[in-house]
Parts: structure tokens; sequence; C-alpha cells
């Protein structure tokens, strides 16, 4: 993989550039004038490029690159401020001082959610096992300007790991986190759609899995909630699951913690 920075960048995002690099094993480049499309076709390898406020990662052969965006997290975080509904934070039983741990931040539009709901004392960790997808977000949830301030300072209390849940969850004390929660939909929907086609086969996938479940349970101290397809196979595995349904495509199962 190939560090580069913006052509524009100070040169603090260059220092920023060269430790990544390092911290990845990765090669660092001056980026000079050249064209990232361009570097890709004759090199074949990814680029990571790091701007001054925000980051862009291009995956081999993509013919565009992948940056955050809050997207419609904007609309939902800034409903949930106002005191609206929203299926996931009535799913979670999200108040205000919860902690949430998010096991799949993928685009981080659910963690910016959980964030709005949880307000000024809660906490959010989402955590990521693609890293490219973890720094591109990380650095856009810090950085990125909304008009309102509440839902900033929203995403800004949202703290990202690049980390395996599955390892996280065999490793944290029991009862930790107020909620756990997983999303394993958002890497089957890279297969389908041309905005986050970038990460097409970056990303990692895999199926949400029993026993990584039952550790959700233990780490949690109210519930656990994922999100799924209507008529995934995940359903038999967890018979207990309530359903809450947020849209004809998909619901959400939530399993409360045995006493």
């Amino acid at each position: 993989m190939i560090i580069t920075t913006t052509k524009a960048a100070e040169s603090s995002a260059r220092q920023e550039a060269e430790l990544l690099a390092l911290s990845w094993g990765a090669s660092f480049k001056v980026r000079k004038k050249r064209s990232i499309q361009k570097w890709l076709l004759e090199t074949g390898e990814a680029i990571y490029v790091v701007g001054d406020e925000a980051d862009t990662f291009h995956p081999p052969n993509s013919s565009n690159g992948f940056f955050f965006h809050p997207s419609m997290a904007k609309l939902r975080g800034k409903r949930v401020l106002d005191g609206g509904r929203d299926p996931l934070i009535e799913a979670g039983g999200i108040e205000e001082g919860m902690s949430i741990l998010d096991c799949t931040l993928g685009l981080g539009s659910d963690s910016i959610v959980l964030s709005a709901a949880a307000g000024e004392t809660g906490y959010v960790q989402a955590l990521e096992k693609t890293k490219e997808i973890e720094a591109v977000v990380k650095k856009g949830l810090q950085y990125w300007n909304l008009q309102d301030v509440l839902l900033n300072e929203a995403m800004q209390r949202i703290r990202t790991a690049h980390a395996d849940y599955s390892k996280w969850l065999r490793e944290t004390p029991t009862a930790s986190w107020d909620v756990v929660y997983f999303d394993p939909m958002f890497h089957e929907a890279l297969t389908d759609s041309s905005s986050m086609g970038p990460l097409r086969g970056a990303a990692s996938y895999g199926g949400l899995q029993v026993i990584d479940v039952q550790e959700a349970l233990r780490v949690c101290r109210n519930r656990v909630v994922f999100k799924e397809h209507s008529r995934s196979p995940v359903w038999e595995a967890f018979p207990k699951a309530r359903r809450k349904k947020s849209h004809a495509a998909f619901a959400y199962g939530i399993l409360e913690k045995d006493v």
C-alpha cells in the first residue's frame, strides 16, 4: 500500500501520513502532481490519501475513492436531538448517559445516531475490522463540520478502534456496556451499492456468529441489538430475539440480558 497526501496538504498532514505508513508497514511517497487514477494503474497498489481534515482510501482497480460522509445520519441524528423517534434508538432502549459498544462502525451512521441519543454523559465506542475504513471514518467524525453544533459534538464524542469485535468482546469484562450493537449488513451492502463500490474487496466480510452474540450478552448490562435481513437465517439462531421492523427489507433483533 502507498500512503501519500493531498496535493495542497499542510506539513502536518505529511507528518501524519509518514507516521501512518510506519504504523501500517506501508510506503510513504510524496504526492507531487501525480494523478491518483494514473498512479493506481501504474502501481496496482492501494493508495491511502491523507488530507488536512479528511482522508480518502483508493483500493486497487477502483474508479472512486472511499471517503466519509454523514449522509442520512444527519437527518436521523437531528431528529433524535429534537426528541423524535428512531427505530435503532427504540430497539436499543438508548437513553441519556448510556454506554454503547457498536461492534460494526462501517460508515459511522449508526454510531452518530447512538451518540446523539446517549448525549454528553453517554459514550459510544465503535469497532471496525478494516483499518482503512476505521481511519477514514475516525478522521471524518472529528473534522466534518455540520451547521448543527450538538450533532457535531455527538460525532466528535464517538471513539473508534481498528479491532476484530470477536477478539474485543472476549477480552472485555462482564457487564461493561449498557448496550452492544451489531450491523453486519454494512458489509453485505457493499455488493449492491455503487456509492460504496470502492470498498468491495477491501472490507472484512463475515456473518454474525452465535458465539459473538453470547459474548455480547455477557458484556452488556441491558441488551444486545443486531440488524439483519428480515428473511435471514440468522433469526433461526436467535429464536428469543424480539423483532423491531424498521424497513421492509430488514429488522432489528433485540436480546435482553438474562438476569
